[in-house]
């Protein structure tokens, strides 16, 4: 299992994903079961069990080529399942360096692995070049992006959650 998270090449596959798919615009969370599908994986939506059904919003089965996603969960939550579950599958992570997708995971403080998945999946979800060009579109300047977190994650179709790591990702990250 790798110490450090590779970033760059979580990037790197993300937009090439970005590219093969032919996307350029937003909200890529709409298409993100194709993409999946584009990558001979299968997506299924299913009910947890009761015991971790609080706890898992998904996992990806390498044996079956499978992401399955807890279906109690928002659809914007469901698009960022699947994304980091892709990414595990892109990145060629091992079964044994990643579980199940915590609902309430700290992205930050996780392991390795599972930081460039959470990566793999803002890059592909949230592409630099789409969101200078939101920016743009918003006419939102330098710092004040951070009160702009809301009109982003919609015109993105992800969480204000997800989009504030995004952001704060970019500030540390690029």
């Amino acid at each position: 299992m790798p110490t450090t998270p590779n970033y760059e090449k979580a990037r790197k596959l993300a937009n090439s994903l970005l590219k093969e798919s032919e996307i350029n615009s937003p909200p890529v969370s709409t298409r993100i079961i194709d993409i999946a599908t584009s990558k001979g994986l299968r997506v299924q939506f299913v009910e947890m069990p009761k015991e971790v059904s609080e706890e898992v919003s998904g996992v990806f089965d390498q044996k079956s080529q499978t992401i399955y996603v807890n279906s109690e969960d928002p659809p914007k939550r469901q698009a960022f399942t699947i994304a980091h579950e892709l990414g595990h599958f892109v990145l060629e992570h091992k079964p044994n360096e990643y579980g199940f997708l915590p609902r309430f995971a700290n992205v930050v403080n996780s392991s390795p692995v599972e930081k460039e998945a959470n990566y793999f999946a803002a890059n592909l979800l949230i592409p630099k070049e789409m969101l200078d060009e939101a920016k743009k579109k918003f006419s939102i300047k330098g710092d004040d992006i951070d009160l702009y977190t809301g009109t982003l994650a919609d015109y993105f179709g992800v969480s204000e959650e997800f989009m504030k790591y995004r952001i704060d990702g970019l500030k540390w990250q690029e």
